[in-house]
């Protein structure tokens, strides 16, 4: 008795039927079996035969394409299955015989041969590296990674030599949480390919945050001599012999610890008057953004604002002394540039001069905003002990919260 094992079932065929089924006996035990076997291919069909070779082939056939892609769910089955199931006389297990299913199974198996191989290389690595299985770049509250450059150029007369170093501070996966400090160093001829040329761990083994991330800002400063807390204000200023860290910039994460808890524009402010008085005084080459900015300034607009400035407080001081103020009391100076100093024609009016007398004898002289430059920049290369106080408790602060 035939059994209707191929019910609601519409079968096709992929390509050229074997000799063992031909097309007409297919249709005709499909149909006894409450089935359909179609020529074309459509919308209705849930089974696709094909042999071992068509599904394989680089150049696949059409309805083998159509089949992978369709959003309806076609199996893809070898012939065998609607054989066996003829000769048993039951609907066999799709699954034995389904290739989708078992390309599957291959790639698998495939994957879990990657894995132990990217295992294998990873432990490799990490007899002289760090091991990427076990560690991450650390992230400190603030967003910034920890995976910095520091770069140098020379020339000589075989024409320039690019070196950079690539610092790492490394976060361990498991907890508690251990660090890692390490460097690496490449190195280019010309514009060519960069080229590695060493691999530096100042510790055989982790540690805590704090003694790691000292090590990090130690060697930081070797090769830059400037202090980490240092690295947005004195950027760019330091001679060619040793190495350059351009800090991120436009909105990009810094960092935090900048010195004297400076906000990153006023490092940035800082960091622009170094660069210029370095390219007044030594002829040191500007940055490309300042060179843009000072081939706009108009020397005849400063000059004529200058000397505003100055008729100003003139004015301003022979007004103090008709009042009788003494020259302890003038307080600060304060001066307001006039609109009309764009136009070249500077008036001060000394009566406005003499009402702005008058009320300069109840400011507090100890509110002075104009500081000098040179004697704030000597106060800022000298750390103060609440400035090392804060750098100790921000490092805790920020390995406690790794925790």
């Amino acid at each position: 008795m035939v059994r209707a094992i191929f019910k609601d079932m519409v079968i096709t065929a992929a390509g050229a039927f074997p000799e063992d089924c031909p097309r007409d006996q297919c249709n005709e035990w499909s149909k006894m079996r409450k089935g359909r076997f179609l020529l074309d291919m459509d919308d209705s069909v849930t089974h696709l035969l094909c042999t071992d070779e068509e599904f394989k082939a680089k150049r696949k056939n059409s309805r083998i394409k159509q089949a992978e892609l369709s959003k309806k769910r076609i199996k893809i089955v070898n012939w065998d299955w609607f054989r066996f199931s003829l000769t048993h006389n039951k609907k066999l297990r799709e699954s034995h015989y389904d290739f989708s299913a078992m390309r599957a199974k291959e790639q698998e198996k495939l994957r879990k041969w990657r894995e132990l191989e990217r295992r294998a290389r990873n432990t490799m690595i990490g007899e002289s590296w760090v091991n990427p299985d076990m560690y991450h770049v650390w992230t400190d509250k603030y967003h910034f990674r920890y995976e910095i450059e520091l770069r140098r150029t020379s020339e000589d007369q075989y024409g320039s030599l690019d070196e950079k170093y690539e610092l790492f501070l490394f976060e361990s996966h498991a907890k508690p949480r251990l660090y890692w400090f390490g460097a690496k160093i490449f190195h280019r001829k010309d514009d060519g390919r960069w080229f590695a040329r060493g691999i530096e761990r100042t510790s055989p083994t982790p540690g805590p945050h704090k003694e790691q991330f000292t090590l990090f800002k130690k060697f930081f400063e070797q090769k830059t001599s400037i202090h980490w807390f240092d690295r947005v204000i004195k950027a760019g200023t330091q001679e060619k012999i040793f190495f350059n860290y351009s800090p991120p910039t436009r909105g990009k994460p810094v960092g935090g610890q900048l010195r004297g808890q400076l906000s990153y524009e006023a490092c940035v402010s800082r960091n622009r008057r170094w660069l210029l008085l370095g390219a007044e005084l030594f002829g040191d080459d500007l940055p490309a953004d300042i060179q843009a900015t000072e081939e706009h300034i108009d020397t005849n607009s400063i000059r004529q604002i200058l000397d505003s400035i100055i008729d100003e407080v003139c004015a301003y001081v022979d007004s103090c002394l008709l009042l009788g103020v003494e020259s302890n009391d003038f307080g600060e100076l304060r001066c307001d540039v006039p609109d009309n100093t764009r136009d070249g024609s500077s008036e001060s009016s000394v009566q406005d001069m003499k009402h702005r007398a008058k009320g300069i004898q109840g400011q507090d002289t100890s509110d002075n905003e104009s500081v000098d430059f040179e004697s704030e920049m000597a106060v800022e290369s000298q750390p103060t002990a609440d400035s090392s106080l804060n750098e100790d408790e921000l490092s805790g602060d920020e390995a406690q919260d790794s925790y």
